[in-house]
């Protein structure tokens, strides 16, 4: 085969393809963004647990009978309360990952399929 019977970067049909498969790995990423991933990271908590109770803006106010510069000052504090929640929560989860990334390192294939399936019976998946 010469080199003239290869096809080319230039080739319509190989860049026509190249861009589809970008789209369409595009689209499935924006649509599973959209339907799984994006309500589970923005998603506004009203209310935070202590240790067991959901405590929310809503029955603070209500049940506390809050004035209207008390309730500025309650949301503002459950925001950051959030906020700080999720730093934690992501931290953890980037502790947990580098964790399960160097044991598969040191893992033997067969090793690190059992591994898999240990790890999701612990955490119930």
């Amino acid at each position: 085969m010469s080199s003239g019977d290869q096809p080319s970067w230039r080739d319509r049909r190989i860049l026509t393809t190249l861009l589809l498969v970008f789209l369409a790995g595009g689209a499935l990423g924006a649509v599973t963004m959209r339907a799984y991933v994006h309500q589970r990271l923005h998603h506004a908590i009203a209310y935070w647990k202590y240790p067991d109770i959901p405590v929310s803006y809503d029955r603070m106010k209500d049940e506390l009978q809050l004035t209207p510069a008390q309730c500025g000052q309650l949301k503002s504090i459950l925001d950051d309360m959030v906020s700080y929640r999720r730093d934690i929560e992501a931290q953890v989860y980037s502790f947990q990952a580098t964790g399960k990334y160097r044991i598969m390192a040191i893992l033997t294939p067969g090793q690190q399929k059992r591994f898999e399936k240990i790890s999701k019976e612990m955490i119930g998946r």
